[in-house]
């Protein structure tokens, strides 16, 4: 495994603003890879992107109320602009690559973000129930990344009806992909379906 980054950001005393600290939390008590860096913020800040110019993977997790709670969303990104002239407290992802980059000489070579969609950010500790079911799967698509195995990106879906499309199982390297295959087979309806931690892909009409 290589040198790894994982950032969460969130609030945990604002209710599913906390998803990603829980997450974060959970990843460090049962899978403390010497290799892998975990950092926990309300924010994320400037001073993260030297951790992050010496790490060949970079996986930000966040809560959003932009798609619907207990859905999971992974985005691969890339280097936004650094805009060291007019740099704040608070950045988002790209800005921080971008920064790394610019002041380090480097930037991870795969970079993602996983939102978890959040149904309340009001005053409060504890997670809403669909969102604590999604931190599971969550972990599990995380766990996989730093496995690098590839996973679809993009569509925001509940981890209990996340489909993989016919052309990732043809695609597919088993050699590679099989850590996220082989959590848990089985068949759903007539569709073959993959499994993994509370989510499930569904390969129609194969």
């Amino acid at each position: 495994m290589t040198q790894s980054i994982i950032l969460a950001c969130g609030n945990p005393l604002r209710g599913d603003d906390g998803a990603a600290l829980q997450i974060a939390c959970n990843l460090q008590e049962g899978y403390a890879e010497p290799e892998t860096e975990i950092r926990c913020a309300q924010q994320w800040t400037p001073e993260l992107a030297e951790s992050i110019s010496h790490s060949e993977l970079a996986i930000f997790v966040d809560a959003s109320a932009t798609i619907p709670a207990g859905h999971l969303q992974l985005q691969k990104i890339t280097c936004g602009p650094a805009k060291t002239r007019v740099i704040t407290h608070s950045m988002d992802p790209c800005t921080l690559l971008g920064l790394a980059r610019e002041l380090f000489g480097a930037a991870p070579c795969r970079a993602f973000l996983l939102t978890i969609g959040a149904e309340t950010f009001e005053l409060g500790e504890g997670l809403s129930p669909a969102v604590k079911h999604a931190v599971p799967a969550a972990m599990d698509q995380i766990k996989a990344l730093l496995s690098g195995v590839r996973l679809p990106e993009g569509e925001a879906l509940p981890p209990a009806v996340n489909y993989w499309n016919r052309e990732w199982l043809r695609t597919c390297d088993l050699s590679r992909d099989w850590a996220v295959i082989s959590y848990q087979f089985s068949v759903i309806s007539k569709g073959k379906a993959v499994r993994f931690g509370g989510g499930s892909r569904v390969a129609r009409g194969m």
